[in-house]
């Protein structure tokens, strides 16, 4: 399991770091295919490869929040969670966190099933919650 000091360290370098951003591309009808999805990553960084680790981590909460909402168990990649902000709660070398993420759920045919907004909890105790979940977009009509 990896200790609360690495897992701050990987939390501290993502506030350096930067977010993958992905568009969308729109069509007449609303479903969408993970082929659709354009990442804008042309190159391997040290930067990203902290980003990686960093959503790997959270993957977990995050699957279990996606599923919750569904009430069904969807695909859910780091390739396709777009970290949004990522702010310390209480200022300047506190390690509480508040991390907004853009997730997009597919099944396994990869077809999109929506775009949701989780913003997660991170605390200096180890303790990790979903505070807040918003769907944003559905793709399932």
């Amino acid at each position: 399991m990896i200790s609360l000091k690495k897992l701050m360290i990987i939390i501290t370098l993502l506030l350096l770091s930067f977010s993958c951003f992905y568009t969308i591309n729109s069509k007449k009808n609303d479903t969408k295919k993970i082929s659709e999805i354009e990442c804008y990553l042309t190159e391997d960084t040290e930067k990203l490869r902290y980003q990686d680790i960093f959503v790997t981590l959270l993957l977990p909460y995050v699957e279990n929040a996606i599923n919750n909402y569904y009430e069904k168990e969807y695909i859910v990649s780091p390739d396709y969670i777009n970290i949004k902000s990522a702010k310390r709660i209480e200022g300047f070398r506190k390690f509480d966190f508040i991390i907004e993420l853009e997730v997009i759920p597919y099944v396994s045919d990869y077809h999109i099933m929506g775009v949701d907004r989780i913003t997660i909890k991170v605390c200096s105790d180890g303790s990790v919650a979903i505070e807040k979940y918003e769907h944003i977009k559905d793709y399932n009509n």
